[in-house]
Order: structure tokens, then sequence, then C-alpha cells
């Protein structure tokens, strides 16, 4: 009887031994679902300028960091529901002998989808210490409230 149970137990972790089986668990979806959120997380990390979109007062605010980087080196435009910021961070001095390099020269473009409506002719920029605050206003005539006449019918009575 022993010897029976000896068997089964040896069919059992012979399928463990397969290569096959292995290749099977290694190669399930959940693992590829996992290294891609991994993979997403860490070139997410180079993301440049790293931005902030929230509500505030009746606007959309972006606020973008870009330290280094001079105001006349930025171009922000707004192409339907894209904001997109563009430009260039140059770090590098011709001149100089770097013994840490850590900030490289750069172009970038950044595209934001915009999620409301906004009115367009009042939008306003500020850059203050490395910070390009960018204030969308809601389109107001959207939002108006409009008044519906209510049409009262008289009931006819036999």
């Amino acid at each position: 009887m022993e010897y029976e149970k000896l068997k089964q137990w040896m069919d059992l972790t012979n399928q463990y031994q397969t290569k096959s089986f292995w290749n099977d668990v290694f190669e399930s979806k959940q693992i590829h679902a996992t290294e891609e959120l991994a993979a997403n997380f860490f070139s997410n990390q180079d993301i440049f300028p790293r931005c902030d979109v929230f509500e505030e007062n009746e606007c959309l605010i972006v606020e973008a960091e870009l330290p280094g980087v001079e105001i006349n080196e930025i171009k922000v435009f707004l192409k339907q529901d894209e904001l997109i910021l563009k430009g260039e961070c140059k770090t590098i001095k011709p001149s100089i002998k770097y013994y840490l390099k850590e900030r490289p020269n750069r172009t970038f473009e950044k595209k934001i989808t915009i999620p409301v409506q906004i009115n367009r002719q009042e939008i306003q920029t500020h850059f203050k210490n490395g910070i390009l605050s960018i204030i969308l206003p809601f389109n107001q005539t959207d939002h108006e409230n409009i008044p519906i006449t209510l049409n009262h019918e008289e009931s006819s009575s036999s």
C-alpha cells in the first residue's frame, strides 16, 4: 500500500519537473502584466517636465517643473483638447570640466489632454522659480443656468 502512495506522489511531482510546465508558469499573462507595470513605472521616472493638473476656482491649472530652463526656451500651444509644452533644457557648458554630470541637455515635448471645455481667450501663464503655471479658465457658457419654461396642460373633465 505504501508503494502505491509513493507511485502517486512520484507521478504528481513528475509534472513539475518538465520544462514545459515551468515555461507555462513564467509565460503567464499575470507575470507579463507585472513586468509591464514595472517597466511603465521605471520608464515614467524620466518624464520631463513633471506636471500636476488640478482644478481650482473654476479653472484648470497645469504646473510644470522646468528647473534651469529659460522662459524663451519654452513654447506652449493649445491644439484642440491638448496642451502641448515644448522646449529645450540646456545644462551642458562647453568650457567646463565635469566630474559628475547627471542633467543632460534635452529637448522635450509633453502633451496633456484637457478634460474640460475652457475659455481660450482668457488663458494666463506664470513662470516663477522654475515652475510654469498655466491657468485655463472653464468655459462658463457651458455651465450657465438656462431657465426652461414648463407648460401646464389642463386636464379635461367629462
